[in-house]
């Protein structure tokens, strides 16, 4: 997505969020081994089959305007998707007493949040542009 997004506010709310996934990546590492001992985590296959629909729609929009409102779109599935996720375990982490945990859930959960709001921000503009665009 972010080599395909065309607007520049968007690209670059893209990249940020690419780096702050890498920490997120690390930060689940850390979870598993603290509560497993092991840190390879399992492939989401929920968040696979998103990105292979974000591919599909990204080939078949051809107008810059309306795949930037579908990388939004697409980008905004995937956020929804964590912030369920993170949710939950960073619930589960505080019924296990496991605060230290939980805490680590909670910083990711708030940084999704902070990015899907972003992704809405973004989105007022970009859909008005594609709605003329179509």
């Amino acid at each position: 997505m972010v080599e395909i997004a065309a607007d520049p506010e968007l690209n670059k709310v893209l990249r940020d969020h690419l780096e702050e996934t890498q920490i997120h990546a690390k930060r689940v590492r850390e979870i598993l081994l603290r509560a497993s001992g092991e840190a390879d985590p399992l492939k989401c296959k929920v968040v696979y089959s998103l990105f292979d629909e974000i591919e599909e729609l990204i080939r078949s929009t051809a107008h810059e305007p309306v795949r930037d409102a579908a990388i939004i779109l697409a980008a905004q599935q995937v956020e929804h998707y964590e912030i369920s996720a993170y949710g939950s375990l960073r619930s589960y982490a505080q019924q296990l007493n496991l605060p230290d945990i939980a805490e680590l859930l909670q910083q990711t959960l708030e940084e999704e949040k902070a990015a899907d709001k972003k992704f809405s921000e973004i989105s007022r503009r970009l859909n008005e542009r594609a709605s003329r665009a179509a």
